[in-house]
This record gives C-alpha cells, sequence and structure tokens, in this order.
C-alpha cells in the first residue's frame, strides 16, 4: 500500500494584517487561524497523528490528520498496481464519486441530480471514466449504487455497467447501517 499526499500545493491563508484599517501593524489572526498555527507547527515539528477514514464500505480510503492543522490528508493506493499514473486516476475518480454523494444529499432539486453540483460532478467522473473506464461499484459510496446514479453516470459516458445482485445487496446494507436503518428501499 502506498500512501500519497491528497493535495500537494496545499497552502492555508495568510493571516489578516494590521487593524482592519488599511494600517500596517502587527500580525492580527482570528482563533480559528491561531490555532491552525499552532498546529501546523506542532505537526511540523512531532507529526501528524493521522486517522484512517474507512470508505462505505468499510475499506481504507484516506488519513487524516486528527489536529486543526489544514492538512489535505493522504489517499490510500494500491502500491502492487502496474501504472501508478492510473492508480491516481482512479483515486481521483473515486473523490469525485465521494463528492457527488454529498452534493446529491445535499441537493434540494427533484431529482436531486439535477442539481447544478450534482452535474458538474457526473460530468467530471464521466470525462474521466472515458479515459480509463469505470471503477468497480464496491468502490464507490454505496448511495451512489442503490440511486442508480453510478449506473446513470456511466451509461452518459458511453460505458456499460451493470451492479451485480450481490453489490447491490451490500451497498443497501452499508447505506442502512449509516443511516442507522433509515435507508428506505426503491
Amino acid at each position: 500500500m502506498t500512501v500519497i499526499p491528497a493535495d500537494i500545493g496545499h497552502a492555508s491563508e495568510p493571516p489578516h494584517q494590521g487593524d482592519g484599517g488599511g494600517r500596517p501593524g502587527p500580525k492580527l489572526f482570528t482563533l480559528d487561524q491561531a490555532r491552525q498555527e499552532l498546529a501546523q507547527r506542532e505537526c511540523a515539528e512531532f507529526g501528524h497523528d493521522v486517522t484512517v477514514m474507512l470508505d462505505g464500505w468499510g475499506q481504507p480510503s484516506r488519513l487524516v490528520c486528527d489536529r486543526p492543522c489544514g492538512h489535505p490528508g493522504w489517499v490510500v493506493l494500491d502500491a502492487s498496481a502496474p501504472d501508478l499514473h492510473l492508480e491516481l486516476l482512479r483515486a481521483a475518480m473515486l473523490d469525485l464519486w465521494a463528492d457527488l454523494a454529498v452534493a446529491y444529499l445535499a441537493s434540494e432539486t427533484r431529482p436531486r441530480e439535477s442539481s447544478v453540483a450534482c452535474h458538474g460532478l457526473m460530468t467530471r467522473i464521466q470525462d474521466v471514466a472515458r479515459h480509463i473506464g469505470p471503477v468497480e461499484p464496491e468502490k464507490v459510496p454505496p448511495l451512489v449504487v442503490t440511486t442508480g446514479l453510478y449506473e446513470l453516470v456511466h451509461a452518459a459516458a458511453g460505458c456499460e455497467v451493470q451492479v451485480p445482485p450481490q453489490v447491490m445487496e451490500a451497498a443497501w446494507s452499508a447505506l442502512e447501517q449509516s443511516t442507522g436503518g433509515k435507508a428506505a428501499r426503491a
């Protein structure tokens, strides 16, 4: 397994300068900025406190720092993969799928996938899928499998996919477990 920084050019916002009236003066920090600065210094000196984040299927997908240092985290990839660039694209596509699940839940439009946020994410997933093919349904958030988004997005990209019945059942089980049994099957 290889761990790669999720966002290599990440930079925090610079602190505010002066008294707000345009006059130069000492740097002023909000309490959140001060906490982040202290956390960044602590992480730089002692290292990050890392937590393994699991995807909707219970598999490790990201490593994140527990401190408020603002580090974007790391993506978990298979180091035995013959083409690491392909794996990076697949990891980026998995992030897009996760973002699509969040946008779908936040959408107030009907149908939910017609929101601007969902449409933009679906288009980006389709663009990547046209080059590298679809990712397995077991790798995307269970919500996008159970709602039919997985098949809808791939059909629009010209990729034929089918979710096997056992994968659909596992997706429903994972979704019901994560919502405390509140997920309604269609």
